[in-house]
């Protein structure tokens, strides 16, 4: 199984989905808060266990009222639990352009460095 797809019902309907996976982040390519941020911890890591959101979906008719901050919600939950248990120390999110404001919105960061053409 290469990920896992939890899935909201309302009235027994569909209203969103989530679908999380294992991940890694290299250490270099952290950006420079994150990378001084560990570097105090003597850690040596080059790589650091994640969560990856891959999908995160709200039905057209319940977006705008609270459905995707509460599955995002969850997503953080997943984190924090497996956090500790497996030392997970990010999330990542594959994000869909226009939905980038949404996870700005809800205290997401951008901390890798940009992707080179």
């Amino acid at each position: 199984m290469l990920n896992i797809t939890y899935v909201a019902y309302y009235d027994k309907k569909i209203v969103g989905f989530y679908t999380l996976s294992a991940d890694a982040i290299s250490a270099k390519n952290l950006g420079v808060n994150y990378k001084e941020k560990f570097a105090d911890k003597n850690l040596g890591y080059k790589i650091y266990p994640a969560l990856k959101l891959g999908r995160l979906e709200v039905h057209k008719d319940y977006e705008k009222k609270g459905v995707g901050t509460f599955l995002l919600k969850k997503v953080f939950k997943h984190g924090i639990i497996l956090s500790k248990s497996i030392g997970l120390r990010f999330i990542t999110i594959d994000v869909y352009m226009p939905s980038y404001e949404f996870y700005e919105k809800n205290h997401c960061k951008h901390t890798l460095k940009k992707r080179e053409s």
